[in-house]
């Protein structure tokens, strides 16, 4: 009777010992399964968060509708930072089309859901059933978007477009001028046909673009404007 406690402990270790040596001989037979599942859980995560929307939502654009414009009259460039006109850190603009009828500053919402607003409010409103959630005007967005690029490049503000586009499932529910647009970007863009830019001041423009593309760390960029945008 006293080995009693000691046999019961013994067992208890011997079967915890086989327990383990079971889920470890799964762990290793099973270990591609477990990592994928790992992956596909934090894929989900990321494309949930408003940072993988808006990485998606820009890709789609930039892929799925840019990439077929003439490439000899239109020239592409996406995920710029820059310098905002008040010196108060960077702002960062989606896509730039450059081209002899004008630059046309693109600004992206991947958003879903009822959208309502007007060119004048600070705020627009995205609503899914009952739920409704606020977010800045994206005409003013990209507008200082566009003041920004206007002072780097030395143009004036009448040579850019202001173009807003919401991909994924959203419905604007609002009166709103033709540059903000849930489909039809490619022949908004091409159905401006009023030259605006000489061909030499076209090659300058598409080099200064060039420079400002190839020059940028992104990842250092985009921490830092994070950073700013908090702060602000």
């Amino acid at each position: 009777m006293i080995a009693t406690p000691f046999i019961a402990e013994t067992v208890v270790e011997s079967l915890s010992i086989g327990l383990f040596k079971q889920l470890l001989t799964l762990a290793v037979t099973f270990w591609p399964v477990i990592l994928f599942a790992i992956g596909v859980s934090m894929f989900r995560r990321f494309l949930s968060s408003a940072k993988g929307k808006g990485h998606i939502g820009e890709a789609i654009v930039g892929w799925a509708v840019l990439r077929k414009l003439d490439r000899e009259s239109y020239h592409l460039f996406h995920d710029l930072y820059i310098e905002r006109p008040d010196g108060k850190g960077t702002t960062q603009i989606d896509h730039v089309v450059v081209s002899r009828f004008g630059i046309f500053v693109i600004e992206t919402k991947n958003m879903t859901g009822w959208i309502f607003g007007d060119v004048t409010s600070r705020q627009w409103t995205q609503c899914i059933y009952r739920k409704k959630q606020r977010f800045q005007n994206p005409l003013h967005q990209n507008a200082l978007h566009i003041n920004a690029l206007a002072r780097r490049l030395e143009l004036p503000p009448d040579c850019f477009h202001n173009v807003v586009f919401f991909v994924g499932d959203a419905v604007i529910k609002t009166d709103l001028p033709s540059n903000v647009m849930t489909s039809g970007l490619r022949r908004f863009i091409e159905a401006r046909t009023n030259e605006v830019i000489g061909k030499q001041e076209l090659e300058r423009l598409v080099s200064e673009m060039g420079k400002l593309h190839a020059t940028t760390d992104r990842k250092k960029a985009h921490r830092e404007h994070v950073l700013q945008c908090r702060s602000r």
